[in-house]
């Protein structure tokens, strides 16, 4: 069940104490590699920005199990104009792809077990796409480690979380009214039932070091183009509250927090509070939480915001420098969502340290500007899961301008200003049956940012909508 609210206390007052006494931690921030950033067009002449298209490990299982369905699809890619594409190899269970000496591999996805138990579908995918002059990078989905399970999607709870003793302690928790309860509790990823991920903690430095092996391992694989960080981040604006987090937390304000966590957030009884809640009710809702209750902002809310945010962007310093100390030639990127008045709840700050958000947010403060790092990317891809075109299709359906295609772009121009090259990223799957929308939103996409980006393969095999790409660009000649 459930862990009460004075156990994980105790826990996280222990873990402050072991901090503070000399247990090893990262150093705050490393000056990163500075190099100019590789190029992902495969057709420099005829493609003016890249196209990328994602290959998600689990939804296409069976058309990845093989070299000959690798190499299909990679035709399928060229024949569109297609430049890159980005391998999944660590899916949310945290089970990988490729031969690793560090990770369990994923043998069986809903009942189907791979064809060949020493299959790599990483060398497999980089020996295919040079083939074809395609750029291929591998994702890692960071700090997940296990897949809540869906029972609609016929998929079982499972993952690397339930599976190997030494991740029990990092566990990322979460401090939320669990529906059907009448008061908060700190629920661990393991026992949670928000989204589909189970994260580890980014503040334990034994997890974080393990993601970095991981990083080091994928980096040395010859011929690979780049590596996408997918997930690096906290699970969401209820997390984390793990002894980890919490040492971290007031090792940082140098001082412990008199009421953890009520001094950071607290739940009330919507109908008792005049405060403004985080998040609507179907949010809540959807991260399990009781859809009675709000939460509210405590007197260490803003510096809570900073530290994650300050934690998300010395990890990837860290995990530029070891990926680059690896292979200095790896397009180095990050996938992220856009919605930037939402995200500080992931700790990202994907702007330029340029921006000041604290000039148009309130629950910035001015020294959230430091944890910026567009500028440490070489690409940036976004998803802009939108299905509005213009803002002013957005405001006509109740929805703000930002929530748009043209909004995005905006908003990304003003935030990013110029730092890294933004790739509008699609979620194919809105726009299904719908394929004029689709051609609208790829244009807009395309001509709104530095690229685009198509998620994911599943849904262009499924829907048919391979030529969809080359009819909405036709000044993308093919060589």
């Amino acid at each position: 069940m459930y862990t009460s609210l004075g156990a994980w206390c105790a826990l996280g007052a222990l873990a402050a104490m072991a901090l503070m006494t000399g247990c090893a931690a990262a150093p705050r921030s490393v000056p990163p590699i500075d190099r100019p950033a590789p190029e992902l067009r495969r057709d420099t002449r005829n493609h003016a920005k890249p196209i990328t298209v994602w290959f998600d490990a689990t939804a296409n299982w069976e058309r990845l199990m093989t070299r000959e369905g690798v190499a299909a699809m990679m035709d399928k890619c060229v024949a569109a104009g297609v430049d890159a594409v980005v391998i999944d190899v660590k899916p949310i269970s945290g089970h990988v792809l490729h031969n690793s000496r560090l990770a369990p591999k994923l043998l069986e996805w809903k009942g189907v077990p791979h064809v060949d138990p020493d299959y790599d579908l990483l060398a497999v995918a980089i020996d295919e796409g040079r083939r074809r002059g395609l750029k291929v990078l591998a994702s890692l989905n960071i700090f997940a480690e296990g897949h809540i399970g869906s029972d609609e999607a016929g998929v079982a709870r499972h993952g690397n979380l339930l599976d190997d003793p030494r991740m029990a302690d990092w566990v990322s928790i979460d401090y939320v009214v669990p529906q059907g309860a009448t008061a908060p509790a700190f629920v661990p990823a393991t026992q949670g039932v928000r989204g589909h991920a189970m994260f580890v903690s980014a503040a334990n430095r034994e997890a974080v070091a393990y993601q970095m092996a991981l990083l080091r391992e994928v980096a040395a694989y010859p011929g690979l183009d780049g590596i996408c960080l997918d997930r690096c981040r906290w699970s969401g604006a209820t997390a984390d509250f793990s002894p980890a987090a919490r040492a971290g937390f007031e090792a940082w304000l140098g001082h412990p927090v008199a009421n953890w966590p009520e001094d950071i957030l607290r739940w009330v009884r919507e109908d008792a509070t005049d405060d403004q809640p985080i998040g609507d009710e179907a949010e809540r809702t959807a991260r399990g939480v009781e859809a009675r209750f709000a939460m509210e902002r405590g007197p260490l809310w803003q510096r809570w915001i900073v530290w994650r945010a300050q934690v998300i962007h010395d990890l990837i310093i860290e995990a530029r420098n070891v990926i680059l100390g690896t292979n200095p030639d790896l397009v180095f990127a990050n996938y992220t969502g856009a919605w930037y008045a939402s995200y500080y709840g992931e700790g990202l700050n994907w702007a330029s340290p340029r921006y000041n958000p604290a000039d148009d947010y309130d629950w910035a403060l001015p020294e959230y500007q430091q944890t910026a790092f567009a500028h440490l990317l070489d690409h940036l891809y976004h998803g802009w899961y939108y299905t509005d075109v213009t803002e002013e299709q957005a405001r006509a359906n109740n929805r703000p301008a930002w929530a748009s295609m043209e909004g995005t772009a905006r908003l990304v121009d003003d935030i990013i200003l110029g730092d890294v090259p933004v790739h509008g990223g699609l979620y194919l799957f809105q726009y299904q049956g719908n394929p004029e929308l689709f051609r609208q939103c790829m244009r807009a996409a395309y001509d709104g940012s530095q690229g685009l980006m198509l998620f994911d393969l599943i849904y262009l095999e499924d829907y048919d909508w391979w030529d969809e790409i080359p009819r909405t660009f036709p000044e993308r000649k093919q060589p």
